[in-house]
């Protein structure tokens, strides 16, 4: 066990080919990680704890307003997903250069959706491929949501693509067949999207 996000990606992932996500106990921790010493921001290990059954693992005297402002939101959300995530039907969706990691939970009756993405390391490539969504209704309208994000420097890509600040609508067959392009990320940093029927 370890309480640092990073680690705990890999570790989340592997436990999941055995177990259901509402069995895996995933915290919010403090900052810095006591096992590691690595410091990940409070969006990063949100994201990464909102995959299992999330708790805090953190002492939130020790967060400042805007890290209680943003785990306020983290709970909200999960409370708000959790019938999908752990109800749902769950995939673990490869990244063409093995530097991220995707874990995508859908509804049992594929109007809802949950995307977890993660930029594990430095992207090998100067533009990720498109994300397939699978096992969306081909012919259903489904609107795809920004709902939370690690901070983006802005350092590796000039602008974020259009439908970042604006909901995109496309049908099920797009996103399953094409794929939604996604924007590139800091190393270490997480982005959780919502897809929802309309």
């Amino acid at each position: 066990d370890c309480n640092d996000a990073l680690e705990r990606q890999s570790i989340q992932k592997g436990f999941s080919y055995f177990f259901p996500p509402e069995v895996m106990g995933s915290h919010i921790g403090p900052d810095k990680s006591h096992t590691t010493s690595r410091v990940h921001d409070v969006n990063f290990r949100a994201g990464t704890a909102l995959l299992g059954h999330l708790g805090i693992e953190w002492n939130l005297l020790e967060a400042n307003d805007g890290q209680k402002a943003s785990i306020s939101r983290w709970i909200e959300h999960y409370k708000s997903l959790r019938h999908i995530l752990h109800q749902g039907n769950n995939w673990r969706l490869p990244s063409a250069d093995a530097c991220a990691q995707a874990s995508w939970a859908l509804s049992q009756d594929q109007t809802q959706g949950v995307l977890v993405y993660c930029q594990i390391s430095m992207p090998k490539q100067a533009q990720p491929l498109p994300l397939k969504l699978p096992n969306l209704l081909p012919e259903q309208d489904y609107r795809i949501k920004v709902l939370e994000h690690s901070p983006i420097s802005g350092h590796l890509m000039k602008s974020m693509p259009m439908w970042w600040s604006h909901a995109l609508v496309l049908n099920g067959a797009s996103l399953s067949k094409l794929g939604l392009q996604l924007p590139i990320l800091d190393p270490e940093s997480l982005l959780l999207l919502a897809i929802e029927a309309c």
